[in-house]
This record gives structure tokens, sequence and C-alpha cells, in this order.
């Protein structure tokens, strides 16, 4: 055992009795003594993780929360240990328990360093765990823009980690959560729901959903897009999802009349504010979706949108 071997030991065996004792400061300058992991074996890598790991429950024990989720953190570094990640795991659960208690900031560095060491290829346990993450943060007391963001942050953390995606069942149940919550905002949050959507639909980890969930938030974004007269967003052009050619589409006949008539009433809306061009630009889009349905039914649609263009010009 060398030198720097012993000198590590010493100095963490050091740090764990003033821990023991309330002098968390002198612990942190004992840390800072121990030699990097390169000049020490991994034997002694593993002692220190030990270690740092003891002190971290330790400090969970007493109530120290801060303060365990540094020394765990720590732990983590040293080794990959698979014990490490599970106390990490039961201590952003407490955290979350007792959000209200502990305060936002505290419980959202304790998900950010549950998500860097949740292990990516335990699929079951991110998906679990990122339904109750984005639970949490719903309920937690900040504003919809910090809990998109939120989300957001920590889904496309997951994927820089080399996480392709929740399962569909998990990115359903996703789904099912924000759809709760969105359905539930009132009409001043239409440009906050159209945000939500954006996300669900957009990020790289949520791609696995049935084509009907999609549909659905799909005619959400634009139910909210044509009321706040946002039809210029680069987005909304997108969510209507023809091919490349412009002649097809993938909504259901169901789908498209939804959409038809919804962009019907919205150039009813323009003819009556005498918005005269983009009343006639959504009655030619009401006859678009009309015409793809391909039935009887989008006919009769088709027919009757022509008709009321013809009364109002």
């Amino acid at each position: 055992m060398n030198i720097q071997s012993l000198t590590s030991e010493y100095y963490m065996l050091r740090a764990k009795l003033v821990c023991l004792q309330g002098r968390s400061d002198i612990a942190e300058y004992l840390y800072a003594q121990v030699p990097p992991p390169g000049s020490i074996n991994n034997l002694n890598q593993a002692v220190v993780s030990q270690l740092c790991h003891e002190i971290g429950c330790n400090a969970s024990e007493a109530y120290e929360h801060e303060l365990a989720i540094k020394w765990l953190k720590r732990a983590a570094e040293w080794i990959d240990r698979s014990q490490v990640v599970y106390e990490l795991t039961v201590l952003a659960h407490f955290y979350i328990k007792f959000s209200e208690s502990l305060g936002t900031t505290v419980v959202l560095q304790a998900f950010d360093l549950f998500l860097l060491h949740l292990p990516i290829n335990q699929r079951d346990w991110i998906d679990q765990s990122f339904v109750f993450f984005t639970t949490t943060v719903i309920h937690l007391d900040i504003s919809e823009e910090m809990r998109i963001a939120t989300v957001d942050k920590a889904a496309h953390a997951l994927n820089k980690r080399g996480f392709d995606g929740l399962s569909e069942p998990g990115t359903h149940a996703v789904f099912a959560v924000v759809w709760k919550h969105i359905d539930g905002l009132g009409d001043e949050y239409y440009s906050t729901t159209q945000q939500w959507c954006k996300l669900l639909l957009n990020n790289e980890i949520l791609q696995t959903s049935s084509e009907f969930n999609k549909i659905q938030i799909q005619k959400k974004f634009v139910e909210c897009a044509l009321e706040t007269k946002q039809e210029n967003d680069p987005y909304f052009a997108s969510s209507m999802r023809y091919d490349e050619e412009g002649d097809t589409i993938v909504y259901s006949p169901t789908e498209l009349a939804y959409l038809a008539t919804t962009s019907f009433n919205r150039a009813m809306d323009f003819y009556s504010e005498e918005k005269d061009i983009e009343c006639k630009h959504w009655v030619e889009e009401s006859i678009r979706l009309a015409k793809l349905m391909g039935n009887a039914e989008g006919d009769g649609l088709v027919l009757l949108f022509k008709n009321k263009l013809e009364g109002l010009f």
C-alpha cells in the first residue's frame, strides 16, 4: 500500500469522525486533502467511496439533507456503486415526500442528483421515476414556465446520458399526468398549454406514445393556437401534420372533421373582427382539411364551407 493510499484513508476516517461530532466544516477541509483518484489504487478508491457513503447516510439519518446529498454524490463520483444509486433514489423520494417543508430549491437539487446517477439501462425504474418526477414538479409551488423548463431539462439530461426513451406505458403515464394538469388550467393559460404540448410532442424520450395520444395533444395545441391567434407560430403548421407532398395527413376522418370545423369557426371570428384576409385564409384551410377526410361527410363540409364563403364575400 503506497503513501497516497494511506493518506486518503487517514483523512477520510478523520472526516467521518468530525462529521459525527457535528463539524462538517472540518470534514470539508479534510476531504480536500484526499489525493485525486488517479494517484491511489482501486481498492482505496472503494474505501474512499464507502466512507463518503457512510457520511452521507449518517447525515440523512440526522435530517441534514443538503449535507447528505453532498457526500452521497461524492461517493458516486469515486466508484460506480449500485448501493450509492439506491441511496440516492431513496433520498430523492424522501425529499419529494416532504417537499413542502424542505423547500422547492432543495427538492430540485435532490432530483438533479437523482437523475444524474439513475442507471439508464433500467427502463422500468426510469419510467416510474420520471412519472413521479413530473407529477411532483407539477405540484411544486413554482411558475408554469419553471415547471415546463424543469421537466424538459430533466428529460434532455436523461437523453444526453444515452437513454433513448420511456416505454409506451411510461410515456402514456407522463402524457396522462400532464393532460390532467393542462385540462384544469383556465383560459388565460392557453400559451402555457401550448408549451406543455410542444414538450410532450418534441422531447426525445417521449416519442413512444400511441398515435391516439399524440393526436389528442396536437388537437389541444391547435385549439390553443386558434384561441390565441398564434397561427403564425412555426409549430402550428407542423402540428397539422401534412406529408411532404401536402396531399395526405395522418389524422382520422373524425379528427380531420374536428380540425376543419375548428378552423372554420376561427374564420368566423376573424370575419366578425372585419379581418377579411385572415377569414378567407381559414375558410380555405377548413376546406382543405375537409377534402382530406375522403368521405361523404367531408364532401358535405366542403360544400358547406364553400357556400358560406360565397355568402360572406
